[in-house]
């Protein structure tokens, strides 16, 4: 009965009666085989809505200094360099390692995200945050009181302006803690693994940033001091 609503299709039907055949096959009568192959099939669920979440809070912040540029009158142009899905397959938590980077002028500008305090950075993105130190700018959006059920919703940039801190000197900080990984990394002994490392931003420093509004207001004075 089951197969029949979810299949009322006789061909569709029988590949689904094929398929669990070779699960059983496979897993015969150990019910943790059954289990842990249902975990892992929840647990890839999840990461794909988490990376969606993501993707989309990206493309909304990207609209949200978007329309900040436009209210004051800057043609900056703004370039999505695309969203770092590296992690997804090594990482048990998406949200907090993905990001989306984009180009606002000369501006490099990286969005994460955080459900926990800290703006956690993926090796990658402090090499980023790290060599691009003179130009990196941090947008942290502020998830930790957000309901999980807003999570899938339309984001306006008005709700992006009140979550988003932005902090435009991390770089210099991250280059450090790099430049320190690297002795680790080549000393007699070693560090092994250092892509599972994290580089967390603590709360009290990306608390501190500004919001997008006040960060292009920013950009608008340094223009205009530099005419």
């Amino acid at each position: 009965m089951r197969l029949l609503g979810l299949a009322p299709d006789p061909d569709k039907r029988r590949e689904l009666r094929s398929g669990i055949a070779k699960l059983v096959e496979t897993g015969g009568a150990d019910p943790t085989f059954y289990s842990s192959l249902a975990a892992e099939i929840e647990e890839q669920r999840r990461k794909s809505r988490d990376i969606e979440r993501c993707r989309r809070l990206g493309i909304a912040v990207q609209g949200a200094v978007q329309l900040a540029l436009e209210n004051y009158g800057l043609k900056l142009k703004l370039v999505d360099r695309g969203f770092d899905y590296e992690v997804t397959d090594s990482t048990d938590d998406v949200i907090e390692d993905v990001a989306t980077t984009v180009e606002v002028g000369p501006y490099l500008l990286e969005i994460k995200a955080t459900t926990k305090g800290q703006a956690r950075l993926t090796p990658t993105q402090a090499e980023t945050a790290s060599e691009e130190a003179s130009r990196y700018v941090l947008c942290v959006v502020d998830l930790c009181d957000v309901p999980e059920e807003e999570l899938d919703g339309e984001w306006t940039a008005e709700r992006i302006e009140e979550l988003a801190n932005i902090s435009s000197d991390i770089g210099a900080s991250v280059k450090e803690t790099c430049e320190l990984v690297e002795i680790a990394r080549t000393n007699d002994v070693a560090i092994r693994n250092d892509a599972a490392l994290r580089y967390e931003v603590p709360l009290s420093i990306w608390e501190a940033g500004i919001s997008i509004a006040k960060w292009v207001e920013m950009i608008r004075q340094s223009q205009k001091q530099r005419l």
